[in-house]
């Protein structure tokens, strides 16, 4: 899902006799945060945000607020706050088989989770998802209702006094080119992964990313770089791709350090992805020669997806 700007947890919960034995709170609606991924058949069982029998929502002006809502009961999903910007989804579940790693936040392991988004005014889907647009002259408080399966919950939105600064593009996202062609049908694609020019679909999540701050893009060749550069405007820094090879990388490094110099944009890669303890020093030699190619904080960046060790030295 793209990430969004705000979370809330809402349950409402009946109780229910579970095999005769004793009562057993067993959620009939719930509305879980964008950013909580829930693996199928894990959901919480109790949660603090219902007040009354109201959902209760708190935005500042300019936040989007994303949330999923969980039910038992087969229906569509409506939201309706006037005045303000709904927009609905159908979730598709994705199947996770090689899950997150600690350094990442770690993960509930194996399984299905709700994580694909299509729009849909009223999405019948379990989950269904919601963004609320908060305009950023808004003020007051707003009512309205969220209708799931015929269920009425009414839905009151207070907006806080307080203006979030404009969104940055600062988040950068990977992506394989491959992923998207496969997803459409096209099974001729290479073995590798070799960037070229975008396509429509692929300029489509661009552009969703990018309206939420986040830049979308395979790390690039310096060839690839030429034919994409304005998919980069306005992001401070160009994911770029080098060997893990000392000597072939510190000749890409200076390449890339004269075709950016005057981009006010710093390349940067990543070419050894959580490296184990016996590639640590392939990691140091490695920025050895980044460095020594010229690479740096202002010039070229090179960085791993790891813990900070010592024995990567100051070059990383």
């Amino acid at each position: 899902m793209p990430a969004m700007r705000g979370s809330l947890l809402v349950l409402i919960a009946s109780c229910v006799t579970c095999g005769g034995k004793r009562d057993v709170p067993q959620p009939e609606l719930l509305v879980v945060g964008e950013s909580l991924r829930i693996k199928a058949g894990a959901l919480p069982a109790t949660s603090p945000w219902i007040v009354d029998g109201t959902l209760s929502l708190v935005a500042a002006r300019g936040e989007t607020l994303g949330f999923q809502v969980f039910h038992r009961a087969e229906g569509p999903s409506t939201l309706a706050l006037p005045g303000i910007a709904v927009r609905g989804f159908a979730v598709e579940s994705v199947t996770v088989s090689r899950p997150s790693t600690a350094m990442y936040g770690g993960s509930q392991g194996e399984g299905a989770y709700p994580d694909g988004l299509v729009a849909a005014a009223s999405p019948t889907t379990n989950p269904a998802y919601f963004e609320i647009a908060i305009p950023r002259d808004a003020a007051g408080t707003h009512t309205g209702e969220l209708v799931v399966a015929g269920q009425r919950v009414p839905v009151r939105l207070t907006i806080a006094p307080v203006t979030l600064p404009p969104l940055r593009l600062d988040v950068w996202a990977y992506f394989d080119q491959r992923e998207l062609a496969w997803a459409g049908g096209n099974t001729t694609q290479p073995a590798k992964a070799t960037p070229r020019e975008a396509t429509d679909i692929e300029r489509e999540c661009i552009d969703l990313f990018r309206a939420h701050g986040v830049l979308l893009s395979p790390d690039l060749t310096l060839e690839a770089y030429q034919a994409r550069k304005p998919l980069l405007a306005g992001f401070p820094f160009i994911p770029a791709a080098i060997s893990d090879e000392p000597a072939q990388a510190a000749d890409e490094v200076r390449a890339w350090i004269a075709a950016t110099k005057d981009a006010g944009q710093i390349p940067f890669a990543i070419p050894i992805d959580e490296p184990g303890e016996q590639a640590r020093s392939k990691v140091r030699a490695l920025a050895d020669a980044v460095r020594a190619a010229g690479g740096g904080p202002t010039t070229f960046r090179y960085a791993v997806t790891s813990e900070p060790h010592a024995a990567f030295g100051d070059n990383v």
